[in-house]
């Protein structure tokens, strides 16, 4: 799943993986890991080792992480992008 950034005080997709790991314990990867250019600093990359159907169930809806301040948030991805999730 890619999170879209661009809603966050983060200028760069690498600072917001590192932000999200030390404030919240969750481990992400950076979008310019996976794009040219700048286009990767506007995604984080995250991986679910589970079915869909079982994080469907556990989470349903949209789900909102908080970064730096109460206004930023985590969005799903769209159906396009998720082909790129694991």
């Amino acid at each position: 799943m890619l999170a879209d950034l661009s809603r966050t005080n983060h200028e760069r997709a690498t600072e917001a993986a590192t932000d999200l790991l030390l404030r919240a314990g969750v481990a992400s990867i950076a979008g310019t890991a996976f794009f040219e250019g700048a286009a990767g600093d506007r995604f984080l990359r995250f991986c679910f080792a589970k079915e869909d159907d079982v994080l469907t169930k556990r989470a349903p809806g949209s789900v909102q992480t908080p970064l730096k301040d109460s206004s930023s948030s985590c969005r799903p991805c769209s159906t396009a992008a998720r082909s790129m999730a694991c």
